[in-house]
């Protein structure tokens, strides 16, 4: 069993709300509090990326300052690298890398060089051990022809390619990145996303916690994402297992030569359906419909107890005389799973 590089054990955190003075003076003592986190649970095996999701409010920040040592929960417990983060501090820092996407903590008029040198000296590293290690740093960036350039003229790739360089200074074992592409082009963000990818994780080995508001850059580069909301887990795994769980409902996508409204009303009503919405109207060979005219009518069909809904539909289609032309099971999107298990735990906290 791979071991655990993240290990958070019904973690909670409780805080008092912020108050204005006056507000404060009437009630010093029955102040309100927020639960930011609520028994937290989950695991990250080492060596993998880990895409932390969740709207905002929800704790990601709470949580990942927790991580790196820099607030205490209320109550449970967490460890990093093995390590408890609460009576470890020291020892955790070594083993961890921080990555936030913010330029203000760089030095603008000093080169990139001089800024690792900076931060190496923060981080108790030799002069010697630090001028090796910086120099290999910007070859792993990618960026040895511009060590020696100012952090000003660098795009927005590039700082937070420096940025990920000084989160690497003490060679972590474990990187936590704090929306990583927050305010880049979506070149640059490429180009980031494939570095996290391709070279910490695949070729360094790292254990990358990442959290994200973009739900396209988790799916494509995580192994594994937990998805948080009012302060607590709502599922955690590959995006496979988390899917999975959510097989009461099967998405499907049936083509059909023709699709009249009555027809999708009919479906939708049907036993089993949970949805069923028009995906593509273009009917085939229509004037001008260009490459949606080849798929015919779309409906995405959303189904309980696939194995009798879907037989049942097919044979509704075609006593109301539509050609089924293709019936497909399709696999949901990270999105569509974020969205699915948001809407429902909504649902679950506010039953009217």
């Amino acid at each position: 069993m791979t071991p655990a590089a993240i290990e958070v054990d019904r973690l909670s955190m409780r805080y008092p709300k912020q108050t204005g003075f006056f507000e404060f003076a009437r009630h010093p003592i029955h102040r309100e509090h927020v639960q930011a986190l609520d028994g937290v649970d989950f695991h990250v095996p080492a060596g993998v990326l880990f895409g932390f999701l969740g709207p905002n409010g929800a704790g990601k920040t709470t949580l990942i300052k927790i991580l790196t040592t820099l607030i205490l929960p209320t109550s449970g417990a967490a460890r990093v690298a093995g390590l408890d983060v609460v009576r470890d501090v020291v020892k955790v820092k070594q083993r961890i890398g921080v990555v936030m996407s913010d330029e203000r903590s760089f030095y603008w008029r000093l080169t990139g060089r001089q800024n690792l040198q900076f931060f190496s000296v923060l981080q108790g590293m030799s002069a010697d051990a630090a001028a090796r290690r910086i120099e290999a740093l910007f070859d792993v960036i990618g960026m040895a022809d511009k060590a020696d350039t100012r952090f000003s003229e660098y795009s927005s790739g590039m700082k937070q390619k420096l940025a990920i360089a000084r989160g690497l200074l003490a060679d972590p074992e474990v990187l936590f990145f704090d929306e990583p592409t927050r305010s880049l082009d979506p070149i640059s963000a490429a180009q980031v996303r494939g570095f996290i990818r391709e070279r910490l994780v695949e070729g360094l080995g790292k254990t990358v916690f990442l959290t994200t508001h973009n739900l396209y850059e988790a799916e494509e580069i995580s192994d594994r994402v937990g998805i948080i909301n009012k302060g607590r887990i709502l599922a955690a795994g590959t995006i496979a297992e988390i899917s999975a769980r959510l097989r009461s409902r099967e998405r499907f996508r049936l083509r059909l030569s023709e699709a009249p409204p009555a027809l999708i009303a009919e479906i939708a009503a049907a036993p089993g359906v949970a949805s069923a919405a028009l995906a593509v109207a273009a009917p085939q060979g229509a004037p001008g419909a260009g490459d949606a005219a080849m798929a015919g009518f779309v409906i995405e069909l959303t189904v309980a107890d696939p194995d009798a809904s879907v037989p049942r539909i097919v044979a509704l289609c075609v006593a109301r005389g539509a050609a089924v032309l293709e019936c497909a099971r399709r696999e949901s999107s990270l999105s569509e799973i974020f969205s699915e298990i948001i809407t429902e735990d909504a649902r679950h906290a506010d039953p009217a």
